[in-house]
Order: structure tokens, then sequence, then C-alpha cells
């Protein structure tokens, strides 16, 4: 029975999953999952906050300042090498990378990304495929970015929705797959070159920070930086990235 269920059987599962070596931000979703349903059904002190459940509570918080660069241009590999392996065996997918690298895209509003509908003046207005559901706005800032946005644009006519997918027809679950896939047939993945797609939002995240503030990020190493600067700055590529 649902009401039967105590803080004490709660905890049994929790160290069984750190017993299993689950990851800590995994958990805490899960912490967050079960927290909201014992609100649901009237037992709001249900479930403790995740270090009041596991053996080691140290061991249970989560870091969300970066302390590992991920950014492509940390490793020994150039971003255009990469791309050349990735072309001749989808140019789509290397169009995708693109987009990461010059607009901090993620991969989901790659794969749904309509150049027609998102390319608004100065910006690109990015929609379907974020987090939430919550719109942002990225502006276009450079020669190198109208350029591939126009590449982008000629490759979108092709798809009857005119999205920028690899096989028209494939949904969004396929795309995806297709996506990774190609990225492991060129050995890019965490565990053969140390990277993935995701650390181009990184890329992003560091180009821009120096761009505007003349330092290198913090975590490549970077110089001290105006507090009023950096805060200001920082609140930038937030909204840029989606994080605002």
């Amino acid at each position: 029975n649902l009401d039967e269920i105590s803080p004490k059987q709660i905890r049994h599962v929790f160290l069984h999953l750190q017993q299993e070596g689950r990851s800590v931000a995994w958990m805490a979703n899960i912490n967050t999952t079960v927290r909201r349903f014992g609100t649901w059904i009237g037992k709001p002190d249900l479930c403790p906050p995740l270090p009041d459940l596991v053996e080691v509570p140290s061991a249970a918080r989560r870091s969300l300042s970066a302390r590992i660069a991920r950014a492509w241009d940390t490793t020994p590999e150039e971003f255009e090498a990469i791309l050349t392996r990735v072309t001749p065996v989808c140019p789509m997918t290397a169009m995708h990378l693109r987009l990461a690298s010059l607009f901090g895209c993620r991969v989901q509003e790659m794969l749904m990304f309509r150049p027609a509908r998102a390319i608004q003046g100065d910006y690109i207005h990015l929609e379907e495929g974020t987090k939430g559901g919550r719109p942002r706005m990225v502006p276009i800032e450079t020669d190198e970015q109208r350029e591939w946005l126009d590449v982008a644009l000629a490759l979108a006519e092709d798809d009857p929705k005119g999205r920028l997918i690899a096989e028209p027809g494939l949904t969004l679950r396929q795309a995806i797959n297709h996506f990774y896939g190609v990225l492991r047939a060129c050995g890019i993945d965490r565990k053969t070159s140390g990277v993935t797609a995701h650390g181009l939002r990184h890329s992003y995240a560091c180009h821009i920070y120096k761009e505007l503030t003349g330092e290198k990020a913090p975590i490549m190493g970077g110089g001290k930086v105006d507090k009023d600067l950096d805060q200001s700055v920082r609140l930038d590529i937030s909204r840029r990235l989606g994080h605002g």
C-alpha cells in the first residue's frame, strides 16, 4: 500500500543504488522524483534529501562548478580535422557539429533545427528541442556563422519540414541514434577520443568568455577578470546556452 511507504524503506533503496555505483547526478534526479511523489500522496516528508539517505553524505553532494575542461580544443585533435572524418560518413552530422560549435546548441536542438524558421535577423531563435521547451535567442555575430547558416538553409531544403535531418522521414529517436552512431563510427566519444558532442557547448561558452573578457575561462586557466565584468559575461553566456 502506498500509504505504508516510509522514509526507512526509501533509505534502503538509495543505499542499494549507491552500492550499485549509481552516479550522484542520477540519484539526485531520482530523489527529486520521489520527493515530488511524496508531496502528491500527502506525505511531503516521505523522502529526505539525498545526503541524508546514503552512507557518506559528502559523496552525495553535487558540484555545479566545472572541475574538468570538456571543450574540444583541449584535446590534441583539431575541430576541423574531426569534421574531415565525419563529413564523408554523413555531411548532415558534420553540419550538426558545426552548429553546436558556432552557437552552443544541444544535440536535440540541432536535430530539430529549421534554419528558415530559426534565423531572425541577427539572431537564431531556438525553441524546438530545447529543455522544457524554453525558447532563447542566440546572436549571430560573425561572417563564419552567417556563411554556415546559408549552407544549413540549402541542406534543409531537401526535408519536407525544413529540418536538418540526415534522412527524410526519420523520427527524432531515429535521428538521435543515427547521430551518435556516426560519431561512434568516427571514434568521437569519451572512451575513444575523450570528447563528446556536448563538449562543443563547453567550447562555445569558453570562446565567448574570452571574446568578452579578454581572458580564458577559469576552467581553461584564465587570469583574473573584474568581478562585475565576470558576472555580466557569465549571465550573458548562461542566456545563450539556455541556462538563464
